[in-house]
């Protein structure tokens, strides 16, 4: 009967901050967000969820940022309408399934984490309610220090390596940045002079599967993050969603492991009778093979990008 109470509790708060969140639900954001709360649930997590949102909701009167930079808590919606976490995994097209990678006991640890008092240096310099400047990254003021390369001693953007990235690549918006933070790490730094060049086509590589090519055309045709993998499992090859994340993984494994012969087997023969080009398929296995090593936690580097937007938004408007 306990477990049953907060069963119902963990529903009934998630809905209430789902059309707080959103105001007008979906058929697909109801989907993702009864599929959630079923998994929690069966995983005997709702008494947790139910506390870690009350924790979350006494720190945000307190006019305390509740986690912006916890790794893989933000790829879900549960989550963010429990105001456990600030990031909308349906804008950044983050997933459930690669913020459920893990045992129940990392689980929780994963999400305490993301509902700690988090006093992120740029929340100490504020005298109001840090929520002032958490709408939507469109400054341009700030974009421009960023273009400019202006951006020494802001988190993640101070090295003099990112300064001449930023000022190369000039992101304007919360995605290019996103990439960017994703690249910035030393094993993907080669990556940049190719998102560079896509960049500036506009376009990029594609494989003429139009659902993948709409995916990747986030990020110009490269494939960086571990989500994209993931949906083009699904999308393609049919792999059901915890099929996607050993997908995933596989591919970090490279092509003289016995584990990736098989599984670009069962990919290219999935994709195939699910109705697609063989050639197409086979072009984009090439591609997801070359990026394999590099690609990143998609929820972690949009994290990432947001704390040093912040950053360079307190820059640019430390005289306003």
């Amino acid at each position: 009967m306990e477990t049953e109470k907060f069963n119902k509790e963990l529903r009934k708060l998630v809905f209430a901050g789902a059309v707080r969140r959103y105001q007008d639900l979906t058929p697909a954001m109801v989907s993702r967000i009864e599929t959630e709360v079923y998994a929690i649930c069966e995983h005997g997590m709702a008494e947790d969820f139910v506390r870690w949102a009350n924790h979350a909701a006494g720190m945000r009167v307190g006019g305390i940022l509740v986690n912006v930079r916890t790794g893989t808590a933000p790829g879900s919606i549960v989550n963010y309408c429990l105001g456990i976490t600030q990031v909308d995994p349906l804008k950044y097209h983050l997933l459930f399934e690669r913020f459920f990678d893990t045992d129940c006991g990392n689980l929780k640890e994963v999400v305490s984490r993301a509902i700690e008092k988090d006093y992120v240096d740029i929340v100490k310099v504020l005298n109001n309610d840090f929520y002032s400047i958490t709408a939507e990254p469109t400054d341009q003021k700030t974009w421009e220090l960023m273009q400019a390369g202006d951006t020494e001693g802001c988190y993640m953007l101070g090295s003099r390596f990112a300064r001449e990235q930023l000022a190369v690549i000039k992101p304007s918006n919360i995605f290019e940045l996103t990439a960017m933070e994703s690249m910035l790490r030393p094993h993907n730094k080669e990556l940049l002079p190719q998102y560079l060049v896509a960049k500036e086509q506009n376009g990029g590589w594609k494989c003429g599967i139009g659902a993948v090519d709409d995916l990747l055309s986030e990020t110009y045709g490269l494939i960086l993050y571990q989500e994209q993998v993931m949906r083009i499992a699904a999308l393609v090859g049919n792999y059901s969603p915890h099929g996607t994340l050993s997908f995933m993984r596989t591919l970090f494994h490279g092509a003289e492991d016995d584990l990736w012969a098989d599984c670009r087997e069962e990919f290219i023969a999935s994709a195939i009778d699910n109705g697609y080009d063989v050639q197409k398929v086979q072009k984009l296995w090439e591609r997801m093979e070359q990026f394999g090593s590099y690609i990143f936690n998609k929820s972690h580097a949009v994290c990432i990008a947001l704390i040093s937007y912040y950053y360079v938004y307190l820059r640019a408007h430390k005289n306003d």
